[in-house]
């Protein structure tokens, strides 16, 4: 079992990759907004005020998606699914995702 972890950088793309982690077979997932380091230390620590006008005119917060998941060629399809709405992973701003082993998990039932 593994757990996937999908950072997207454009919240206004949340439901699409939603609908897209149902369609590739992902039927639960929990959604939390965040927000990235640069942007956290840009705002609140005035050695970083420069880093400011990076982030100006940009949206303030990300979405991390994490979910469960059983099946690691589900993984491989969501992550190509996912590229065609956010772009290339490797691109700024579209986002990241990564995959850890779950080595022990309760009340979750049937994954498959």
């Amino acid at each position: 079992m593994q757990a996937l972890f999908f950072v997207l950088d454009n919240p206004e793309l949340l439901t699409p990759v939603l609908r897209t982690f149902y369609e590739c077979g992902v039927k639960g997932a929990t959604v939390l907004n965040s927000t990235g380091m640069g942007r956290v230390l840009a705002n609140e620590t005035s050695i970083f005020a420069d880093l400011r006008t990076l982030f100006q005119g940009e949206h303030h917060y990300n979405y991390t998606i994490y979910a469960l998941i059983d099946d690691e060629a589900l993984i491989d399809n969501l992550a190509l699914e996912l590229e065609k709405i956010t772009g290339d992973f490797e691109a700024d701003g579209t986002g990241m995702m990564f995959v850890v082993p779950v080595i022990k998990a309760f009340g979750f039932g049937n994954l498959k």
